[in-house]
C-alpha cells in the first residue's frame, strides 16, 4: 500500500492545519517543527503526508508492526486496532519532528463502531493511543485520546489527541488473550504422506471472522461523498464489520505446541498454508480469556492449475502453479462485456505473469504479481472464447488465488503492468527495430538499478522486468531522457547531483547493458538542465549546465564507441539582457543531424529575453561563438528537431503565442511564423514527420492540444484540434517515425469518472488526418517527486506502432504504484 500524497503546509513557522483520506488530520501549532537530524528550526513550505489504514478492509495486509504492544508499566498486551495512521512531515526530502516540548493535534479515522465485549463506541468516549517503535516493530502505550464526530471517516467517528512527535499512531485496546496451540495436519492421510513429510513449517494466518463485509474508504468512492453530507450517527450505521481488527500471521513447527494470541469470545478463522502454499486449510476456533487448547489445522493439496481448463464466471480458486508450466483458463463472453481479473501469490513466494487474450492469440491485456496483486479491468470487444494465462517467474511451485467475474469496466485501450517493485521513476520510452523499450529507476536489494521491459510482438506482450544496469546516484528532479539510435542502440540518461549519467546498451530482447558512465568533470558539473540527442549512426551528444554559472554549458560527444573530451559553451557576454534577473536554469533544445552537425538553441534570460545558438560541425571542432538566433525580447521555450536531411525545425514561444521557423542544410533560417496560441499551458512539443515534413503540437490554456504541420519550402498549416471530445486536456508527449506515423498522448480530466485519462491521438502517413482513439488508455495517471508534467506519459513510434508508458495506481482497497505500458498500432 503506498503513502497517501504529500501535501503542502505554507509555511511551517504560521503554522496550519491539513486533512487527508477519511478525515484524517493534523493541526500544527505556529514554529513547532524542526529538522529531524539536527534540530533547527524549519520555516517555509513543507510536505505533509497522512496514510491511513483502513484496518476493516483488504488494507490491513499493510498494518505497520505487530499487533502487539508495551503498556505504560512496560507489560505486553496483544491489541486489537480500530484504525491507525502514518504522520510524516518533510522539507526538500528532509524529515522533520515537533520541536522539543511542542505538541500537535492529530486525528485518526476509527474504522470499527463497537469495541470486542460489543459495546458501541460513541463521541466523547476515549481510546487508548500507541505509536510504533519502528526499530522493535511493537507499539507504544502514550496515554488516551478522545472520540470526536467526524463525517469524513466512514464510521462518523475518530479518535482526537495531542501529540509530541510525528509516527504511526495507532487506535488500539489490548486484551487478555485466547491462545490456541495451532497443529497442521494431514487432511487425507495415506495419500500424498511423502510429500506433506516433506514440511517443516506451516504458515498461520489468524483473522476475525467477518459475516458482514467490510466496504473500505478505496472501494466507495461515491459512498464516502454521500457520507460526508451525512450526520455522524448515519454514516455511524452504514454496513461494515462493527469491531476492531486483528491479522497475526507467522510461522508454527509442523509439529504443533506453539501458541497464538487471539481475542477471546469472538470467531476468528486460522489458515494454514505449508510447502509454499500449495497445501492449505481452515479452521474456525474460538475461546474464553487465558484459556489455551490444541487445535487440528487440516491441509489438503491445492489443486494445480488449468491447462486449457474451461471455467465459469465468477471464478474464485486458489491453484498451485509448476515452473516450466502455462496455466489456462477459457471462458466465454458477450461483446462489450468487462472481465475483473485479479490474481495474487496465496501463501507462497510465487511471483509470475498474468495475461488475456481473446480467440486469436491477440494479448489484450496483462500484469505482473507477486508481493502485491495484479488486477485488470479488461473490456471484451467481440462475442466468443477468452484465454486467461498464468506463467510463473519465480517462487513455483507456489499457490495463487485467481479471481474472475464479468463487471461493467469502462471500455479503455489495452495496457501492460511491467514494474513489481515500486517505481522510483517516471518510465521512458524508445521503439527501435520493432522492438520498444520501457525503461525506469527502481529500488533493488541495495542500491537504484535501471528496469527495462521490452515488446517485439503485437498487443500487450510486454517481458518480463529485468534489471538492465546499475543507476548510481539517480536524482528525479531532470527524470529520464531516453533515445534509439538506428544501429540497435538505445540511450538513457539522468542526473546524479553532479551531472548527466548516460547507459548505453541494445534495444534487442535478451540483453543487459553496460555499466552506465558519469560525464561531469569535476570543473563542469551541474544539476540543472541538461539534453540528450541522438544521430541514426549512432553518435551521440549531451550538454548540461555549469553549476553557478550564467549562460555556460558543458558538453560531451560520443563518437567511434567512446566519449570524447568535455566542451564549454560560454554564452556570458551574450546573455543576460541589461535589467534582467539572471537565472541559474533556463530552457534549452539540442539536435544533433546524421551528418554530425550538433546545434543547441536556449533562452538568454529567465523572462525570455530572446534566443542564442551555437553548433558544432564535427565531433573535433570547436562550438561557434553563441550568437542571437531570435531578437524578440519575450521569446524562450525553444525545441528544435532534425530531418535526415540535416533541415532543421525550431519553435518557441513569445507572449502567449507560438511561432517557428525552419532551416534547411547549408541555408539560412527562414521568416517566423505565428502557429497559434498556447495561452499559458505552452508544452510545445516538435517532431519531424519523414521526407521534408514537421508537426509542432501544443496546448491552448482554454481549448486543448493543437497539432500544426509544414512541408518544406511551405508555410506552416492551419491548427487541427487534438483530443476531441475531452475536458480540459494538457498536452504531455508527441512522437514521429520518418513514414509519416505520429502520436500524440494527452492527460484530460476524465470522460466518465473522478480523476485523469490518457488519450491518445495518431496520424494517418496516407491522409495526414489525426484522430483521437474513442477509448482511452488509462485513468489517473500519476508523477512521482519532481519529475515534469510532461514526462509523465513518454510516447515512441516506429515500425508501425505506437509504444507509450506511464505511472498508475492499481485500482483495490490496496492501490500499488506502477509502471504501465501498451503497445497499439500507429495509424487509427
Amino acid at each position: 500500500m503506498p503513502r497517501a500524497a504529500a501535501q503542502t503546509l505554507a509555511d511551517a513557522a504560521a503554522g496550519g492545519a491539513l486533512t487527508g483520506t477519511d478525515g484524517a488530520r493534523v493541526e500544527l501549532p505556529a514554529a513547532a517543527l524542526v529538522d529531524a537530524a539536527t534540530g533547527a528550526a524549519v520555516t517555509g513550505p513543507v510536505q505533509v503526508t497522512l496514510t491511513p489504514v483502513d484496518v476493516n478492509a483488504a488494507a490491513v495486509a499493510a498494518f505497520p508492526g505487530r499487533f502487539e504492544g508495551i503498556n505504560g508499566d512496560g507489560t505486553r498486551t496483544p491489541i486489537v486496532s480500530f484504525g491507525t495512521t502514518e504522520f510524516l512531515l518533510s522539507q526538500a526530502g528532509r524529515p522533520l519532528q515537533l520541536k522539543p516540548g511542542v505538541r500537535a493535534t492529530i486525528q485518526l479515522p476509527v474504522y470499527a463502531s463497537q469495541d470486542l465485549g460489543g459495546a458501541a463506541l460513541a463521541a466523547g468516549g476515549s481510546v487508548p493511543l500507541w505509536s510504533l517503535d519502528e526499530r522493535s516493530a511493537q507499539w507504544i502505550n502514550e496515554g488516551q485520546g478522545t472520540l470526536v464526530v467526524d463525517a469524513a471517516s466512514p464510521t462518523g467517528l475518530a479518535l482526537r489527541a495531542e501529540v509530541g512527535h510525528f509516527s504511526w499512531w495507532n487506535a488500539d485496546k489490548g486484551y487478555t488473550p485466547y491462545r490456541p496451540k495451532p497443529k497442521c495436519i494431514n487432511d487425507v492421510p495415506g495419500q500424498y504422506d511423502s510429500i506433506f513429510e516433506q514440511a517443516t513449517i506451516c504458515k498461520m494466518l489468524a483473522e476475525m471472522d467477518k459475516p458482514i463485509p467490510a466496504q473500505g474508504s478505496q472501494a466507495r468512492p461515491a459512498r464516502a461523498q454521500a457520507l460526508a453530507a451525512r450526520p455522524a450517527a448515519a454514516a455511524a450505521s452504514a454496513p461494515r464489520f462493527p469491531f476492531p481488527a486483528v491479522r497475526i500471521d507467522g510461522d508454527v513447527p509442523m509439529a504443533g505446541g506453539v501458541a497464538i494470541d487471539i481475542p477471546p469470545d469472538y470467531d476468528v478463522v486460522l489458515t494454514g498454508t505449508a510447502l509454499n502454499g500449495t497445501w492449505r486449510g481452515q479452521v474456525k476456533v474460538k475461546g474464553g480469556q487465558g484459556a489455551t487448547a490444541d487445535v487440528n489445522v487440516p491441509l489438503r493439496p491445492v489443486a494445480v492449475g488449468g491447462s486449457a481448463e474451461r471455467i465459469t464466471l465468477p471464478f474464485d480458486q486458489t491453484r498451485t502453479a509448476a515452473m516450466f508450466r502455462l496455466d489456462s483458463y477459457r471462458f466465454d463472453a458477450l461483446a462489450g462485456q468487462g472481465l475483473d481479473l485479479g490474481v495474487a501469490a496465496a501463501g507462497s513466494t510465487l511471483t509470475g505473469r498474468v495475461r488475456v487474450l481473446d480467440a486469436t492469440g491477440q494479448v489484450l491485456d496483462g500484469s505482473s504479481f507477486g508481493s502485491s496483486s495484479a488486477r485488470l479491468l479488461v473490456t471484451l470487444p467481440v462475442a466468443g472464447e477468452y484465454r486467461i494465462e498464468i506463467e510463473p517467474r519465480s517462487g513455483a511451485p507456489g499457490a495463487y488465488r485467481l479471481q474472475a467475474a464479468l463487471a461493467t469496466v469502462t471500455a479503455r485501450l489495452p495496457s501492460a503492468a511491467l514494474s513489481e517493485g515500486e517505481p522510483f521513476s517516471a518510465p521512458a520510452l524508445l521503439s527501435q527495430g520493432g522492438t520498444a523499450l520501457a525503461l525506469w529507476v527502481e529500488r533493488g536489494s541495495n542500491s537504484l538499478v535501471l528496469m527495462g521491459s521490452r515488446n517485439a510482438s503485437t498487443g500487450q506482450d510486454w517481458q518480463a522486468a529485468q534489471v538492465l544496469a546499475p543507476a548510481p546516484g539517480y536524482t528525479d528532479a531532470l527524470g529520464l531522457q531516453a533515445r534509439a539510435d538506428a544501429t540497435g542502440q538505445g540511450w538513457v540518461m539522468w542526473n546524479d547531483g553532479n551531472g548527466p549519467v548516460v547507459a548505453r546498451g541494445p534495444v534487442a530482447p535478451g540483453s543487459v547493458w553496460p555499466a552506465p558512465v558519469a560525464l561531469a568533470s569535476a570543473s563542469c558539473r551541474g544539476a540543472d538542465a541538461q539534453h540528450l540527442a541522438v544521430n541514426a549512426s549512432g553518435q551521440a551528444l549531451v550538454m548540461w549546465q555549469r553549476a553557478g554559472s550564467i549562460g555556460v554549458w558543458c558538453t560531451r560527444r560520443f563518437e567511434g564507441g567512446v566519449w570524447l573530451a568535455e566542451q564549454v559553451v560560454d554564452s556570458t557576454a551574450r546573455f543576460q539582457v541589461p535589467g534582467s534577473t539572471p537565472v541559474t536554469s533556463f530552457p534549452a533544445t539540442l539536435a544533433l543531424t546524421d551528418a554530425g552537425r550538433a546545434v543547441a538553441v536556449w533562452q538568454r534570460n529567465e523572462f525570455g529575453g530572446g534566443l542564442l545558438t551555437a553548433q558544432q560541425d564535427t565531433a573535433t571542432a570547436a562550438w561557434t561563438t553563441p550568437a542571437v538566433l531570435i531578437s524578440d525580447t519575450r521569446a524562450g521555450a525553444p525545441v528544435l528537431a532534425a530531418s535526415s536531411t540535416g533541415t532543421l525545425a525550431l519553435a518557441w514561444g513569445s507572449n502567449g503565442s507560438l511561432f517557428a521557423a525552419e532551416q534547411p542544410q547549408g541555408a539560412a533560417w527562414s521568416a517566423n511564423q505565428l502557429l497559434g496560441d498556447i495561452g499559458s499551458s505552452g508544452n510545445v512539443q516538435l517532431a519531424w514527420l519523414g521526407a521534408a515534413r514537421f508537426a509542432v503540437a501544443w496546448n491552448t490554456f482554454s481549448s486543448g492540444p493543437r497539432v500544426v504541420e509544414k512541408a518544406t519550402a511551405q508555410p506552416w498549416g492551419a491548427p487541427r484540434v487534438l483530443a476531441a471530445g475531452t475536458s480540459l486536456p494538457l498536452m504531455m508527449n508527441l512522437a514521429a517515425d520518418s513514414e509519416g506515423r505520429a502520436a500524440t498522448l494527452s492527460v484530460a480530466n476524465s470522460r466518465s469518472n473522478i480523476g485523469l485519462d490518457l488519450v491518445l491521438d495518431r496520424r494517418a502517413p496516407a491522409t495526414g488526418v489525426w484522430t483521437t482513439a474513442a477509448e482511452v488508455l488509462a485513468v489517473r495517471p500519476v508523477t512521482t517527486g519532481g519529475v515534469p508534467f510532461p514526462r509523465l506519459a513518454p510516447l515512441a513510434v516506429g515500425s508501425g506502432w505506437a509504444d507509450a508508458g506511464w505511472l498508475e495506481f492499481t485500482t483495490g482497497s490496496s492501490p500499488v504504484l506502477r509502471v504501465r505500458a501498451a503497445r497499439l498500432p500507429a495509424t487509427p
